[in-house]
């Protein structure tokens, strides 16, 4: 346990030297920290919403998870809370890490025109749970979502395509 610890805190050095500079600092710019309350810094904050969000724990088992490393001791709601508060925060990360890469497309100005759009089918849980389509769009340079369309995945007109957007 104690390896996994050690390993585990490696990791994290090597994954936090890749964020942008000053992304702590943007953890408050951007007010997903109006205070500590219940967190050491901005590190675990993020480090949890990373848990949570990218090794897909549910909102329980990251709190769970959370209390014998001696990050943090709140409940699951309280983590929802910070995860809805850290979506400014979170897109800014992405933004930052984007222009540090691709400086040269970001400067050529057609970025504001580039969007990435995805489609995927929902399902309500249960035996007899209702499909749903999704389809929505991002802006590559600012990472929003300026398209957003939920349809039904049965009857006539309800397949994938382009010719929704915009």
């Amino acid at each position: 346990m104690l390896l996994q610890m050690r390993l585990a805190e490696e990791n994290w050095k090597v994954l936090r030297s890749l964020f942008p500079a000053g992304w702590r600092q943007m953890a408050w710019y951007s007010g997903s920290l109006r205070r500590l309350r219940g967190f050491k810094s901005p590190d675990v904050l993020l480090r949890m919403l990373m848990l949570h969000v990218a090794r897909g724990y549910s909102l329980r088992e990251t709190v769970v998870r959370a209390k014998p490393a001696n990050w943090t001791d709140i409940s699951d709601v309280a983590l929802l809370k910070r995860l809805r508060n850290s979506e400014e925060w979170l897109r800014l990360l992405c933004v930052e890490l984007l222009r540090e890469n691709f400086a040269d497309a970001f400067n050529e100005g057609i970025n504001s025109m580039v969007r990435v759009v995805d489609g995927t089918v929902v399902r309500e849980p249960g035996r007899t749970g209702s499909q749903w389509r999704i389809l929505y769009s991002i802006r590559l340079s600012s990472l929003e979502c300026d398209f957003f369309e939920v349809t039904a995945t049965t009857g006539e007109g309800s397949g994938e395509t382009l010719s929704r957007l915009p």
